[in-house]
């Protein structure tokens, strides 16, 4: 018989099959008893309640990003600041009338930073009204 046949004519198998399927086995009472006690035991072993694992030590960068608000609010401060640096230092041409009329907006006429005390010392505090 080749490999490539497909008859399903095999009377010597099915002789096997009818006499395996005529009579059932019974199965006894101690095999019963010993498969019930480790079903037992296996069930027992899984409904006890886990070991907690100790608390994991959280450093001071891992609770900094935690306040932050996480790795991505981190990602976009750092972006933030980055760009802002980036127009503080490097200011681009478009940009230049804009910060003008705000500089002239604040400051009125004058055209320079230089003419505003920004930390006034405490004498100035104190002689005004």
């Amino acid at each position: 018989m080749a490999m490539t046949d497909t008859a399903k004519d095999f009377i010597g198998l099915e002789v096997f099959f009818q006499a395996a399927t005529a009579e059932a086995p019974e199965v006894s009472d101690d095999l019963m008893a010993r498969i019930f006690g480790d079903a037992d035991a296996v069930q027992a072993e899984r409904l006890r309640p886990a070991t907690p694992l100790p608390p994991a030590k959280v450093g001071l960068w891992h609770s900094l990003v935690d306040m932050l608000g996480g790795r991505a609010a981190l990602a976009g401060l750092a972006t933030a600041t980055v760009m802002g640096a980036f127009l503080g230092f490097a200011q681009p041409a478009p940009l230049a009338p804009f910060a003008q009329s705000v500089t002239q907006s604040v400051l009125g006429e004058t055209s320079s930073l230089g003419a505003i005390d920004l930390l006034p010392t405490a004498d100035t505090v104190l002689t005004e009204g």
